[in-house]
């Protein structure tokens, strides 16, 4: 065989190598974290990097947030606030009424005074009593609400916000005045709209997250 014959079988072998290799992306890790484009001994071919993007929801988001537009418009969820009936006092007949009421002693403008003024006392140490149990209880509250919050309340949501989040971890939920709360259902995906007419926040959650936050 010529030189030349050797030379041109040996540039269609390595031609073919070439075209291999872009063919098969595989590549090879050996000893000491070396990567190659071919086997060696007790290589295994690694995995290629992920380039794929999650894909998108199976829904229309903007289309489920009209559907609560729409529900909310209609009336759904509409939390009413009614007064408890009120009803005028009972007076008992004057007959019934006569010796239920004793005279009181007749006292001193100091007697007077003093009675008075141990009758505020102890109204006012009650209240106090009262204040700081309820602030006790209220900064109990808040502090287990912060743990599980992992630290203090939001004052608003954020779009992503899962809806669970939401109403416990954010002070418009917790202390905002809602108005409104649509619940609703479209195929399998839960559908929320919060309604603060005093704060003027609409929150949508489709499928458990926070979707948008519209005035």
């Amino acid at each position: 065989m010529t030189p030349t014959v050797r030379w041109t079988i040996t540039l269609l072998l390595a031609a073919t190598g070439v075209f291999s290799a872009r063919a098969d992306d595989a590549v090879y890790k050996c000893r000491g974290d070396v990567f190659q484009d071919h086997p060696c001994d007790g290589a295994v071919p690694a995995a290629p990097a992920s380039s794929t993007v999650p894909p998108p929801p199976a829904y229309d988001e903007r289309a489920l947030e009209r559907e609560l537009d729409r529900l909310q418009a209609l009336g759904v969820g509409m939390i009413q606030r009614t007064l408890p009936e009120t009803q005028p006092p009972r007076v008992a007949p004057v007959s019934k009424m006569h010796g239920l009421f004793k005279p009181e002693p007749r006292l001193s403008r100091m007697a007077r005074e003093l009675r008075d003024r141990a009758i505020t006392a102890r109204m006012q140490a009650q209240a106090e009593h009262g204040n700081a149990v309820s602030a006790a209880k209220l900064g109990q509250a808040i502090e287990q609400q912060e743990q599980d919050c992992g630290g203090e309340l939001a004052k608003l949501p954020t779009v992503g916000m899962s809806d669970e989040a939401f109403r416990q971890c954010t002070m418009l939920a917790r202390f905002g005045e809602v108005d409104q709360i649509v619940v609703s259902q479209a195929d399998g995906v839960a559908l929320r709209l919060y309604v603060f007419p005093t704060a003027g926040v609409r929150v949508y959650s489709i499928g458990g997250v926070v979707t948008a936050i519209k005035p």
